[in-house]
């Protein structure tokens, strides 16, 4: 996975520790507060039984977190299988990315 550099607190030091890479739930929570920052939504608390319609974004905001999240991990849950429906709930969209198959 990944390797990141770590800058101390203390005097700006880098610590070359290793930290481990950042999460798909990470990364698809980060992507939301990110996209919601650009298309100016205020954001609810956000939680796995948050329904996706009470997050604020419109149909381009989601647009937007799905392409920027394919083109971070390679991965749209959306079009790997014919019957894939669009999830109802935060919790359920971060699973959508969780669930791949590798």
């Amino acid at each position: 996975m990944g390797r990141r550099v770590i800058k101390s607190r203390r005097n700006n030091e880098i610590d070359n520790k290793s930290e481990p890479a950042m999460s798909v739930r990470s990364k698809v929570i980060e992507a939301i507060q990110q996209i919601a920052k650009e298309q100016h939504v205020t954001l609810p608390a956000l939680s796995d039984d948050l329904s996706l319609h009470e997050t604020g974004f419109d149909s381009l905001a989601f647009a937007i977190l799905v392409a920027r999240l394919e083109d971070e991990t390679g991965i749209d849950p959306f079009t790997i299988s014919e019957d894939a429906a669009f999830p109802a709930t935060v919790g359920d969209f971060v699973r959508a990315y969780e669930n791949v198959p590798a």
